[in-house]
């Protein structure tokens, strides 16, 4: 299915709970041998390139709250960037 790219990391961004069932299993399975971080497990997730290689930057205890309107995403993006 993904004979094509080969990763060694990955970032799949998925709201915790969230009603499509992201990320699918299938495409967990095709990731099997990948690093993969969740933004429903691991919080914010930030790469950065340096001269050493990739740098990955993970905030587990940082996790959105639950927003079922735009005032709420408003605030989690507001925390993400104030956190961050």
């Amino acid at each position: 299915m993904f004979a094509e790219i080969s990763p060694s990391v990955v970032v799949i961004s998925a709201g915790r709970d969230n009603s499509f069932g992201h990320p699918s299993a299938e495409m967990l399975q095709a990731l099997a041998d990948t690093k993969i971080f969740r933004t429903d497990r691991d919080g914010a997730v930030k790469m950065t390139e340096t001269d050493r290689g990739l740098q990955v930057k993970t905030y587990r205890d940082y996790a959105f709250a639950r927003a079922d309107t735009l005032a709420g995403e408003w605030n989690n993006i507001r925390r993400l960037f104030t956190t961050w």
